[in-house]
């Protein structure tokens, strides 16, 4: 079957690629998800109600921000297209706020100013993800237009 489309066929290297890209969001993911509530009370010393309702937050935030991030990529036009500036502009902040959860101030033991620290650079690491990884699901779509290559993207995609 001839490829319908302006694309040339996928390599390997291409399905690689893609999957490897995947897998650095998927780990950036995981590590929230199994260590940051464990760092916040175990480490930190933190309130577990307070820190469950900022993540609860944040999650909720996090939907939305999915939606707006959709959005600024749909009418993004540029000369690199519209998913490299999201795709470059947002990893470096996605990669520092990442860092900055982890790396929470003392404040001079106002537990106060922590959460208030934790909320906010939740927030901005929650939507950095979302300008990362939402341009980063589209990327298929505009690799191929044959149904085919965007299926085993998918798979190579869910293997890694």
């Amino acid at each position: 079957m001839t490829n319908p489309g302006p694309f040339p066929r996928l390599t390997l290297r291409n399905y690689a690629g893609y999957a490897a890209g995947d897998m650095t969001n998927s780990f950036v993911f995981a590590l929230q998800a199994m260590f940051l509530l464990i760092f916040y009370t175990d480490v930190l010393g933190l309130e577990p109600g307070p820190v469950a309702a900022i993540v609860f937050g944040v999650r909720l935030f996090s939907s939305l921000s999915d939606l707006i991030a959709g959005r600024l990529v749909d009418l993004t036009r540029t000369r690199w297209g519209r998913f490299h500036p999201w795709l470059l502009g947002a990893t470096p902040p996605m990669l520092l706020t990442g860092v900055a959860l982890f790396t929470v101030p003392a404040f001079g033991g106002d537990q106060s100013l922590q959460y208030l620290y934790v909320l906010i650079v939740y927030l901005v690491h929650a939507f950095c993800y979302s300008l990362v990884v939402i341009p980063y699901s589209s990327l298929a779509g505009a690799m191929t237009t044959d149904v085919r290559e965007r299926a085993r993207l998918g798979v190579w995609r869910n293997i890694a």
